[in-house]
């Protein structure tokens, strides 16, 4: 008896051509069968796009399938934006450790989590400065079959440049040392993808290690060179450029906007969060923003924070991460995927202090940003992205520009601001020039260009 469910790692057209296949006169089949097909699940539409494929097998001409059932690729990346909504430089520094087997830029890997992975000294204002922090994006990559396949990969980063990877790349450009612009970034890399069931060496991670949640998926083991394996490909990068998505707050209405200024495409969903880092949080859902729209939700009197319920630590970090898997899932990822996403970046997403959102990307803008092939061809594409901005409210901005005047210390002032200290001081010095306070805004800028 064979029978033909749906797959959720196949399209209703490659599951139609699977039993077509049984039906030819010439397969391999048991003397006697039953096959049944849930039609509203594979959908009527499937039955015209498989109209010419029909017609070819019964002439004898079998189209081959891919090996790669599917490759799936999850990411984010990160802005700084003040109360204006303006994008700022300045967030190319680390936040958590990585391995010390993952390739970088630079000579070596610190592993103290301070270690940028750059060949070069980005400068505020230049060519070279960082405006967008690209983290983990991971690739995974799945097939039932019983051989090994030779894959490559080649992303693009037009207006960026891969900092760290693994496995070990066979290209990324510029090379190092000759980096003049955060930009003209080239990786590919030449890997195999194990047959189904194989299992690798892989480097240990402590369970609590950013790499380790990355791993709990079931794609197939990723073989480079020098014995370099994992059941993933890993890169991360920095750039300079802009999304269509701005966060901005005015203190006079005590509101923050989400202001999607892509004319053309949906912001499927939206997340503003706010945390003390140990006790308490709050999650306000804000949806979809439509092309060329806006969305928006209150903000404290005073403006320093999100307005609603504050939610016990435990309770505001589960419906946190509950909300956001669920979208990452609507983008495309298994469910294995989407949890481990979730899992690696709690700590950064959910647990560090301050106001941020996070929205899950249009796919053209990835395909704009990161521009990706993969040979052989899979049958199916994902790439869900996070994009993070970290929100300077308009009323925070005024309490830190008070405490540079009054002559606080880099200290008391800097622990309101984690590894964006940088950015943030460069917008408070830009505040400072705007109102004449020219003491205050030589000594935020001297500070900023010290911490990069």
């Amino acid at each position: 008896t064979l029978i033909f469910h749906p797959s959720p790692r196949r399209t209703p057209q490659q599951t139609l051509l699977s039993a077509l296949f049984y039906l030819l006169p010439t397969s391999p089949k048991p003397l006697y069968f039953k096959m049944r097909i849930n039609m509203s699940a594979l959908a009527f539409s499937a039955l015209a796009g498989t109209a010419a494929a029909d017609a070819s097998l019964r002439a004898g001409s079998v189209a081959e399938a891919s090996p790669l059932s599917a490759v799936h690729e999850w990411g984010t990346y990160i802005s700084c934006q003040g109360s204006d909504g303006a994008i700022l430089a300045g967030v190319h520094h680390e936040e958590q450790a990585l391995p010390d087997f993952v390739h970088t830029r630079a000579e070596s890997l610190k592993t103290d989590g301070s270690d940028d992975g750059l060949d070069w000294s980005p400068v505020a204002g230049t060519a070279t400065e960082v405006t967008q922090k690209m983290e983990t994006p991971v690739i995974y990559f799945y097939s039932d079959s019983t051989e090994d396949i030779n894959v490559s990969v080649d992303v693009s980063f037009p207006e960026g440049i891969t900092s760290h990877l693994y496995p070990n790349a066979q290209t990324n450009v510029p090379a190092i040392g000759e980096v003049t612009e955060t930009a003209g970034g080239f990786t590919s890399w030449d890997v195999t993808v194990k047959a189904a069931g194989v299992q690798l060496d892989v480097p240990e991670v402590d369970e609590d290690n950013i790499w380790a949640p990355s791993r709990r998926v079931d794609a197939n083991f990723v073989a480079g060179d020098n014995d370099e394996a994992d059941r993933l490909i890993f890169y991360r990068g920095v750039g300079r450029f802009d999304l269509d998505l701005h966060a901005s707050s005015d203190s006079d209405k005590s509101v923050l906007t989400l202001s999607n200024t892509d004319d053309s495409v949906d912001v499927p969903a939206s997340f503003a969060l706010e945390t003390d880092g140990y006790s308490r949080g709050r999650v306000v859902a804000l949806g979809s923003v439509a092309a060329g729209s806006t969305a928006s939700t209150p903000l404290s009197d005073d403006a320093r924070s999100l307005s609603g319920e504050w939610l016990p630590y435990a309770e505001y970090e589960t419906r946190a991460s509950v909300l956001l898997e669920s979208s990452l899932r609507d983008a495309g990822l298994y469910p294995l995927e989407a949890r481990a996403m979730v899992d690696t970046w709690t700590h950064s997403y959910f647990q560090t202090p301050g106001v941020r959102v996070l929205y899950v990307a249009p796919r053209s803008w990835v395909d704009t940003v990161l521009p990706i092939t993969v040979e052989p061809t899979p049958e199916e594409l994902e790439r869900a992205f996070v994009g993070r901005v970290e929100v300077l409210l308009a009323g925070e901005e005024e309490a830190l520009l008070q405490a540079v005047r009054r002559g606080s210390s880099w200290d008391t002032i800097e622990s309101r601001m984690g590894r964006f200290a940088e950015p943030w001081l460069r917008r408070l010095s830009t505040l400072a020039t705007e109102a004449g306070d020219d003491k205050a805004a030589a000594r935020c800028l001297a500070r900023a260009d010290e911490l990069a």
